[in-house]
């Protein structure tokens, strides 16, 4: 059963919040309509055939709603991101760059600002010392310091928590913009005051 927090989320989606699960019932509606029709215009077929037909029939009902559900929850956790960051970097790092896009691939709109001095978008960020990374990003409420994993900036903004951000420092390989096979755990931290605790480990 769909509780206030279902209906809230499908309305912050607009029509396609509405649109997914209303296909999902029109398409089962349609499939039971179907053997309800054939069992009506065949009556003598015999009730092994029906039973099969059945069974197909639930089968079918319960993937539907499982790739619903599925479809609904990725969406869902892009929708919790907000729809626009800023990244801070220095010019010449096309780390950043990359990392910027993986961010676009979610639906954020990203700026980048080069111009700045990046020293000091950190002090104000709040970033630990001894912890920090090639850029900082404001992005909603949060900033987010280095390259984090994509699963920890969206569970970031699932929970929420009441902090300044989340970081991952250095320039560890394997993470968005940063190519080649993970080495070690990722650890990411949150961050308040300049005071860090343990967030993730990926």
């Amino acid at each position: 059963m769909m509780n206030a927090e279902c209906f809230a989320f499908m309305g912050s989606m607009g029509w396609l919040g509405w649109l997914m699960p209303l296909a999902m019932l029109l398409l089962i509606g349609l499939a039971w309509l179907g053997l309800a029709w054939r069992s009506l215009r065949w009556p003598s077929t015999s009730s092994v055939v029906h039973a099969k037909e059945l069974k197909i029939m639930q089968h079918m009902s319960t993937k539907l709603l499982l790739s619903g559900s599925m479809l609904l929850g990725a969406v869902s956790a892009q929708a919790a991101l907000p729809p626009e960051a800023t990244l801070y970097k220095n010019p010449q790092c096309g780390c950043c760059d990359a990392y910027a896009r993986h961010l676009e691939e979610l639906g954020v709109e990203v700026t980048i600002i080069d111009d700045v001095e990046l020293g000091d978008i950190k002090q104000q960020a709040g970033v630990p010392y001894g912890l920090g990374s090639c850029h900082t990003i404001e992005m909603g409420e949060y900033w987010i310091e280095g390259h984090v994993p994509m699963e920890a900036v969206q569970a970031l903004f699932e929970e929420q928590p009441d902090i300044d951000g989340i970081g991952l420092a250095g320039m560890p390989i394997g993470t968005p913009g940063m190519p080649g096979p993970q080495e070690s755990p990722y650890n990411v931290y949150t961050f308040t005051g300049q005071e860090d605790e343990p967030f993730m480990t990926l």
